[in-house]
């Protein structure tokens, strides 16, 4: 599976956390702007652990994140958001992807990181310095290096925008 960064615009919403679910949810602020993002081919996920990320499967476009996911067992500590520019994420895979069909991203040992202070989630697969960070979506920010995701920050838009440095855990 490989991750390509691309020129383009974020999808815009709203990201929620809902710890009574305990699940990720992204409600799209333009149904028509979302929808213009969609090809006639479907949407997939690509999942780390039980966090989706909802994937066109035309586009190959990562369009945001959502799906439960406990933060109980999450380091916690805080987070330096790192800089991250808008854009587009396009993932790639050997297989061809199938509407409703998950695929696990590759990688062992994703490590989740929780701000409890600002409400930011950062999974990691390791530490990026070379990374390049993408905001896909209001509130959602995706760390490729290569062509290898290796990052998602999540929390809300305004914790996220304002966020500068490495992406490390201080705490």
């Amino acid at each position: 599976m490989e991750f390509f960064v691309r020129d383009g615009a974020a999808v815009g919403g709203r990201l929620t956390y809902a710890e009574e679910d305990h699940g990720f949810r992204f409600e799209a602020g333009s149904r028509e702007e979302l929808a213009g993002r969609l090809g006639d081919r479907g949407v997939t996920s690509v999942v780390l652990d039980t966090l989706q990320l909802e994937v066109d499967i035309a586009s190959g476009d990562v369009l945001f994140a959502w799906g439960y996911f406990p933060l109980e067992a999450a380091e916690t500590g805080e987070l330096v958001v790192p800089e991250a520019r808008e854009g587009r994420v396009r993932v790639v895979d050997e297989e061809p992807f199938e509407p409703g069909v998950s695929v696990g991203v590759p990688g062992e040992r994703w490590r989740t990181s929780y701000d409890r202070t600002t409400g930011v989630v950062a999974v990691r697969l390791r530490e990026a310095a070379d990374a390049v960070f993408v905001r896909i979506a209001d509130g959602v920010v995706l760390g490729v290096d290569g062509a290898e995701l290796v990052a998602v920050w999540l929390g809300e838009e305004n914790r996220l925008a304002r966020g500068v440095g490495g992406g490390t855990i201080r705490g």
